[in-house]
């Protein structure tokens, strides 16, 4: 890569022939290195766990209703696209993000932590969509990937590059982040060790990549706030995509 890279200036030139096509390639390699998260549990999988659970992460209940807010995390992770501008500040926080999930993985295989609170599968019985869907991420998601939370260091990473630059929709959506944290608890995916590392390397990086990012030039900083309607919608799209599967009766961890 070629020096001064991510630094603003005349002679700062895009990749793929243009701004626009670095976003797709930068959203791209983004959503892989997260693809890994999966093929790489399987690994973990056979690792002899840590334990970094606390007395108090037994003490929390699962609480099927917060699933709602943990699906959250993919309309979170994806709000920097339509917030975030800048070609330059938006650069840097795709290599930050690339930096945070390289952490991750590197720290999955290195501190092995499996989530040895979740309850089997078979034992969230109880009537309702919200079980179900706890059900269904039981099924998705092995115990392991556990420290630090990936869920946590997402959407902290997207919440303060959204405050960057738009403050009042990155308050907003570091509500969102602490939501999401608490539900990683309450749905028995994460202990409090996890989520408290996964939003201190979030701001590691933050702080590396974006806090101090100048602009490619003097343009606005973030779209219009108009545009975080996209996430919104993606969410409200997935969920009822989900609602649906429920009511069709879909239960492949049972088959």
């Amino acid at each position: 890569m070629k020096e001064g890279f991510f630094q603003s200036g005349p002679g700062a030139q895009p990749l793929g022939g243009s701004w626009s096509n670095e976003r797709w390639l930068g959203f791209f390699f983004a959503v892989f290195g997260y693809a890994l998260y999966f093929p790489l549990s399987g690994v973990v999988e056979t690792l002899e766990p840590i334990d970094v659970s606390m007395p108090l992460d037994a003490m929390i209940p699962l609480v099927p209703g917060w699933i709602l807010i943990y699906a959250g995390i993919y309309p979170a992770a994806f709000l920097p696209l339509v917030v975030v501008k800048d070609p330059m500040i938006f650069r840097r926080m795709i290599a930050g993000y690339l930096c945070l999930e390289l952490t991750a993985l590197i720290l999955f295989v290195v501190f092995p932590v499996h989530m040895t609170l979740r309850p089997p599968i078979e034992t969230v019985t109880e009537p309702g969509f919200f079980p179900w869907a706890v059900q269904l991420c039981y099924w998705m998601d092995r115990p392991v990937n556990c420290f630090p939370s990936l869920h946590v260091a997402a959407a902290t990473f997207s919440a303060l590059c959204a405050l960057r630059v738009d403050r009042l929709v990155g308050w907003i959506s570091s509500g969102v982040a602490v939501l999401i944290a608490l539900s990683t608890f309450f749905v028995k995916q994460h202990f409090i060790a996890d989520a408290l590392l996964g939003a201190g390397i979030a701001t590691f990086w933050f702080l590396t990549w974006i806090r101090g990012a100048q602009p490619l030039g003097s343009g606005p900083l973030a779209y219009p706030r108009s545009m975080t309607r996209i996430p919104i919608a993606m969410f409200a799209a997935v969920v009822g995509l989900i609602f649906l599967l429920y009511v069709a009766g879909w239960t492949p961890w049972i088959a």
